[in-house]
């Protein structure tokens, strides 16, 4: 299994080996960024692994996956647990597509609607994309 880190970015405290930050609240919930903001995450990983596990990150917001776990009124924020919940779902998908839509099923609580099916079938042909490009 992949292995890295996300925590609570903090600006007196910013921890070593960062490869970048994902932001955590608003329109843009989840979207990676090489620069620390006040609301981030802080995704810390193997020097080596950094640029893919960017590209993975990036791909899931730009097709919109973590909309749907985003909670909150009046600013949408995803949490540290449900974004790293998802990225670990989505490595597993690399190995095992059909074990990563039962975690969907389970996180839910409920069958996938058709914009859900239709969002990951547009991450996973932009993954296999990406691994044709590393």
């Amino acid at each position: 299994m992949e292995s890295f880190k996300l925590k609570t970015f903090n600006p007196k405290k910013p921890s070593e080996n960062v490869a970048f930050y994902c932001l955590m609240k608003g329109a843009n919930a989840g979207k990676p960024t090489y620069k620390s903001r006040d609301y981030c995450y802080e995704f810390i990983c193997e020097p080596d692994r950094a640029v893919f596990y960017y590209s993975v990150v990036k791909l899931m917001w730009e097709v919109g996956i973590y909309r749907l776990y985003t909670t909150g009124w009046s600013f949408k924020t995803i949490s540290i647990k449900y974004l790293t919940c998802v990225l670990e779902s989505t490595l597993v998908a690399h190995q095992y597509i059909s074990d990563y839509l039962g975690n969907f099923y389970f996180l839910q609580g409920k069958p996938l609607v058709d914009k859900e099916k239709i969002l990951l079938h547009k991450m996973f042909i932009r993954l296999i994309e990406l691994e044709k490009v590393t």
